[in-house]
């Protein structure tokens, strides 16, 4: 039988029997019987709503719910009204709690979540996360020499410290950072980014230095290339690193392999190219 017809039928008939006033049965069930089965079996219920809350930038950030239903219950969590995956700092985006490893400034906004069984959906009441950046900690303890690049990732903060080089600072507690490692390049360092297990510096007149950061206490320099010009700054996007490269403008370089980085294209701009920003197709 098709269910749709079938459903469809059993509205009808109840919707009669509403109409007359008569007791309709459908299949030998009452009218009432069949409210009272629909009754019976209702979609999840919500016991404890998400809450919102405020967290540091960069600590970690946790929503959770609580619901009963008909087992299996599946969960999806969302922000802004879009599915949200499990993915290098969100955890746990089908279950109960929520994990925001962490968190930005691009991770603040409305969460709610959405419960299934067998008989249907219940979405939660929203949570509005937000995030504050006020001060929380620093290293040093004291101002020694400014960090003028700097680039968070998985509880690190990756500075880049001009003739100090790249120091890397754990930054699970933002009230006492405290610096784990670093590598003292052979230029000045003006800017880093991080792209998987390596950090990409722009080290001024030596160019782009590839420093492996797989143990963050012991990070190796594996390679590198010696730009044209003065590396300013440096973005990377999938396997190319682009670089701010002052008088020589953008330069671009293949990092498939960091031991050997090439470079595989480059513009001269109008201007001195003092930093850069990759978006899509765009630098």
């Amino acid at each position: 039988m098709n269910c749709k017809i079938y459903i469809c039928t059993l509205i009808g008939l109840l919707a009669m029997g509403t109409a007359t006033g008569q007791e309709v049965s459908v299949l030998g069930i009452s009218k009432t019987a069949l409210y009272a089965q629909a009754d019976a079996n209702p979609p999840p219920v919500i016991s404890v709503h998400p809450q919102s809350r405020t967290v540091k930038a960069g600590t970690n950030a946790v929503l959770s719910v609580t619901a009963v239903g008909s087992a299996p219950l599946t969960y999806q969590w969302r922000r802004n009204g879009v599915n949200l995956g499990n993915g290098i700092n969100i955890l746990g985006a089908t279950s109960p709690n929520l994990i925001i490893v962490s968190a930005r400034l691009e991770d603040s906004g409305n969460y709610d979540v959405v419960v299934t069984d067998a008989f249907g959906s219940t979405t939660s009441a929203m949570a509005v996360l937000t995030l504050d950046f006020s001060w929380a900690g620093q290293w040093p303890d004291f101002a020694q020499e400014p960090a003028w690049g700097v680039f968070s990732q998985n509880g690190y903060a990756y500075c880049a410290v001009g003739d100090g080089g790249l120091a890397i600072v754990d930054i699970t507690d933002p009230v006492n950072p405290r610096r784990v490692g670093g590598v003292d390049t052979s230029g000045f360092a003006w800017g880093v980014a991080v792209s998987g297990n390596y950090a990409y510096v722009a080290d001024d007149d030596a160019g782009l230095q590839v420093i492996d950061i797989t143990n963050p206490a012991n990070p190796q320099r594996v390679g590198g290339f010696n730009t044209s010009g003065f590396a300013l700054g440096v973005a990377v996007s999938g396997n190319y690193a682009y670089v701010a490269d002052e008088e020589a403008g953008l330069q671009v370089i293949n990092i498939a392999n960091p031991a050997n980085p090439k470079r595989v294209g480059g513009i001269v701009t109008l201007g001195y190219a003092l930093g850069v920003a990759v978006s899509g197709q765009y630098a």
